[in-house]
């Protein structure tokens, strides 16, 4: 199997990753490099649309505006080592206004 097929496959990780799942799986990948995917160029082209910040006036009362925000969660160890919770992502939902969770 080339390393194109396997990186379709697999769900478009990167290429070492793609690599060491097929190891894993026991497949064969021929010799060569990845070449760009036309899908990953496209959604990376995509995501630099999103604008960052609000151009909309600021908003003047407590609870009119609130978004919601993803956190990932550690905690540090007594060897200074960081542990991950089980979970990916901690949500809270803050107030636009006064920043408050």
């Amino acid at each position: 199997m080339n390393i194109q097929k396997a990186y379709g496959l697999l769900g478009h990780w990167n290429e070492e990753s793609t690599r060491k799942i097929t190891k894993q799986l026991q497949e064969v990948i021929t010799h060569g490099k990845r070449k760009p995917c036309e899908h990953c160029s496209k959604s990376k082209v995509n995501q630099n649309k999103v604008c960052k910040e609000s151009t909309a006036p600021k908003e003047k009362h407590p609870g009119g505006r609130v978004y919601l925000d993803l956190f990932k969660a550690t905690v540090s160890r007594d060897d200074g080592s960081d542990f991950d919770l089980n979970k990916n992502h901690g949500k809270s939902i803050v107030d636009k206004r006064t920043g408050k969770k």
